[in-house]
């Protein structure tokens, strides 16, 4: 197990906790993350939904750039848009983030506050297979200003 914490002043504190889990018989270890993220001043927990005011379509702008970030790693790491084996099914991996980043809000319960942005961590198998890894994609605060809810926006950008 590992953990990281985030704080981005004397208001909010996040933290991400890594786990790492062998069974007998499997053909790798598989990892998951736990976050959770806490308004200080309010002693609160802060929900995903929490973060954005409720009048905005903000799961479709989020899943937007996830989408397209993801696809940028992918293409960074792997050439993706080349790919060309019969096992690197380049249309079965489109749909395997574009299901597991959509604008569902179970999607993104793995996030944490940090002082560059807000982190979506999805865990292996949820937008890609076990060799992707673990998938981080961090939205600069200043891109999603207009969705934040009052209060959360006070406290982030103070």
């Amino acid at each position: 197990m590992y953990f990281e914490t985030y704080a981005i002043n004397n208001n909010l504190l996040s933290f991400v906790i890594l786990t790492s889990t062998y069974y007998t018989g499997a053909a790798h270890p598989n990892s998951y993350s736990k976050t959770c993220s806490f308004n200080l001043s309010d002693m609160c927990v802060i929900n995903f939904k929490d973060l954005f005011n409720e009048e905005t379509d903000y799961l479709e702008v989020i899943s937007d750039f996830c989408i397209k970030n993801l696809n940028l790693q992918l293409i960074k790491e792997y050439d993706y848009p080349n790919i060309h084996s019969p096992s690197d099914n380049k249309e079965l991996q489109d749909d395997w983030i574009k299901e597991g980043a959509s604008s569902q809000l179970e999607n993104f319960n793995n996030f944490c506050l940090t002082d560059t942005g807000l982190q979506i961590i999805f865990d292996p198998y949820s937008v890609g297979p076990y060799s992707w890894g673990m998938r981080q994609v961090i939205i600069p605060y200043l891109q999603i200003e207009n969705l934040l809810s009052p209060n959360i926006r006070k406290l982030i950008l103070e």
